[in-house]
């Protein structure tokens, strides 16, 4: 909302549950996120439970002097992207995939074919924490 550009890494994956931003703060916006098995726990229906939830963030948001406003702002004013490695929730990313034989147009053009292969061993290098030009360094093993 500042203008402030930012990336967050989040190993545990709790933090993706900050782009769960409504600004209404409705009982039906929570609904697809609650825990059905908590609501039952709690002797409540789905919808009850999802009502609670609601209550509670919107209580919890305005006792920070935060509102549905801001909320909106904020969703209004960013971009939420989630990646995740060796994951369909996301984004998938994966290294694994940049192993897979290069295009046709790469195979062909003896150029691009060098440049893949250097990227490759390169960040291969990297990985396992060697710094070294893989085309021109003696090799260290």
């Amino acid at each position: 909302m500042d203008s402030i550009p930012a990336i967050a890494i989040d190993p545990k994956g709790d933090l993706t549950n900050l782009l769960l931003t409504f600004p209404d703060l409705k009982p039906g916006d929570f609904s697809p996120w609650i825990n059905e098995e908590d609501a039952r726990k709690k002797g409540l229906s789905p919808e009850e439970y999802a009502a609670k939830q609601a209550d509670f963030w919107k209580n919890g948001l305005a006792s920070w002097g935060e509102s549905g406003d801001r909320i909106r702002r904020l969703r209004q004013s960013a971009d939420f992207v989630i990646y995740t490695p060796g994951s369909t929730a996301g984004i998938p990313v994966s290294i694994l995939k940049s192993f897979a034989a290069p295009p046709r147009a790469i195979l062909e053009d003896e150029e691009l074919l060098r440049e893949r292969i250097n990227t490759t061993a390169t960040s291969l290098l990297g990985i396992i924490g060697i710094e070294a030009d893989p085309i021109k360094s003696r090799s260290i093993f």
